[in-house]
């Protein structure tokens, strides 16, 4: 028997499952109301979600009840509570060692937590016999973003209400709804999204809506070619690759068709303002559109090991350093906006190596690996063709925001969902397994 046990049987997400209490219902749904409210903060020394709180308290009451546990628990359940252990330990202790204060140390030893346990609750509500998991949770995080923008808008969503008020809200709510539809109407719509957030200036949800449609292209076209487990493995890899290869070619073609029509004026005053800054020294937003990662390498140079502190902004030398390079790359309109206005990390990644040193390796390698796992194993064909459409759109956000978003409360809860959606799996592959033993 193999390790990924491709003739197990294999268990729809969502499934109904004789033996199951009435109870998990419940949990399901209190989780998806949290989902729904996590826009909801505290302020102070440090900002406080008391959802995200709530949710992560779900995830340790999974961990303790035995029957809840029967849900998520496998291997990767252990290694993803041993890498978030890790992590906070890690920041904890070169918190310490660099005189933190005790929000700072707060703040980056619940960020891990919170992020493992609420995904642990996650994969409990995707194995649970709630119909259609995934497609509640993207609901809920729709609603949430439409309360949030209506409630407490921040400055940013005042200023540019689709961007970042209701465009991401409006694409979960799409999502959710059409997730019901055959796979290429879905993608269809996603590359309708996509056109529509080109056109309203949120370059970066368009080129994560045309990523998706083509992912989903793609898992239909393997599903029609050959719907064997051992056959996924075999062409996991030209679909990743093929994958990796059209989201190049579309970044650049999208960068382009933008800068064309903002610097001409024809997506309004604002944007076309905009987009003459960012072309001013190369003719192309392409490479600055995200010059945060430079600031975040050259960070990451200044304590490699233990970190520079979570929520502390880019040390001063590394700031100096990516403005010094800048400039001798004939940017200097980036390197003179990053040395007046230094920018905060925008890489989830970059950021928590930067702020936290080798103590978030074990997570990012895990994460890469169990994506990688679900792929080219074939265990993301469990998934029954809606919730794999949500779960493809979820994961290919994740993945930019995991490369090019800061660690946002919104951004938090994503990539517990998406853990959860892998823990979940490797737990219905190992029941597969010891049902075909």
């Amino acid at each position: 028997m193999s390790e990924v046990c491709e003739r197990g049987p294999q268990v729809e997400l969502g499934e109904k499952s004789r033996g199951l209490a009435s109870s998990r219902w419940i949990f399901a749904d209190l989780v998806a109301f949290l989902v729904l409210i996590s826009y909801l903060s505290l302020g102070g020394a440090v900002q406080v979600f008391p959802a995200e709180l709530a949710i992560a308290v779900f995830g340790v009451v999974v961990c303790l009840d035995p029957k809840l546990r029967s849900l998520v628990s496998s291997r990767m359940f252990v290694r993803l509570l041993a890498a978030c252990l890790l992590w906070a330990s890690g920041t904890l202790v070169s918190g310490l060692a660099q005189g933190n204060g005790l929000s700072v140390l707060v703040e980056g030893v619940l960020r891990p937590m919170v992020v493992g346990f609420a995904a642990i609750a996650m994969a409990g509500v995707i194995n649970s016999p709630a119909r259609r998991p995934l497609r509640r949770l993207v609901v809920a995080l729709s609603l949430a973003g439409f309360l949030g923008y209506s409630l407490q808008p921040s400055t940013f969503a005042r200023d540019e209400v689709w961007k970042f008020g209701v465009g991401l809200a409006v694409t979960f709510l799409v999502v959710g709804l059409m997730s019901n539809f055959r796979p290429r109407s879905f993608a269809v719509a996603l590359l309708a999204l996509g056109v529509a957030h080109f056109l309203l200036a949120y370059r970066s949800l368009a080129l994560i809506c045309a990523a998706a449609a083509f992912a989903v292209f793609l898992m239909v076209r393997h599903r029609e070619i050959d719907r064997r487990a051992d056959q996924a493995a075999k062409r996991s890899s030209w679909r990743l690759a093929a994958l990796a290869t059209f989201t190049v070619v579309s970044a650049v073609s999208i960068v382009s068709q933008y800068d064309q029509l903002a610097t001409s004026g024809y997506l309004g005053d604002k944007q076309q303002q905009k987009a003459m800054a960012l072309t001013s020294d190369t003719g192309s937003s392409l490479l600055t559109g995200r010059v945060e990662w430079l600031v975040s390498v050259y960070s990451i140079g200044e304590s490699p090991v233990l970190g520079n502190g979570t929520g502390l902004p880019p040390p001063r030398d590394a700031v100096v350093s990516a403005y010094h390079q800048y400039q001798e790359w004939g940017l200097t309109t980036v390197a003179t906006a990053i040395i007046s206005d230094p920018p905060a990390y925008h890489s989830q990644i970059l950021g928590s190596l930067a702020e936290n040193g080798v103590a978030a390796i074990p997570f990012w390698v895990l994460f890469g690996w169990l994506a990688w796992r679900a792929f080219s194993t074939g265990l993301i064909d469990r998934l029954s063709a809606s919730e794999l459409n949500v779960a493809i759109f979820l994961m290919t956000l994740t993945a930019w925001n995991s490369l090019f978003s800061p660690f946002g409360s919104g951004h938090r809860l994503l990539l517990a969902i998406i853990f959860g959606v892998f823990i979940a799996l490797e737990n219905q592959r190992e029941r597969g397994c010891r049902a075909a033993s």
